[in-house]
């Protein structure tokens, strides 16, 4: 039960910080020319 818990947290984490990542890092044709993605 516990172990399900904390993989759906992480889960939902990760998915949270892609939806992030990609608000702020949005792709395009200028993606070259931005900054990489800063590991949290």
């Amino acid at each position: 039960m516990i172990e399900s818990f904390s993989l759906n947290l992480g889960l939902s984490y990760c998915i949270e910080s892609t939806i992030a990542a990609l608000l702020f890092y949005p792709a395009g044709d200028n993606s070259v020319t931005k900054p990489k993605k800063p590991k949290l």
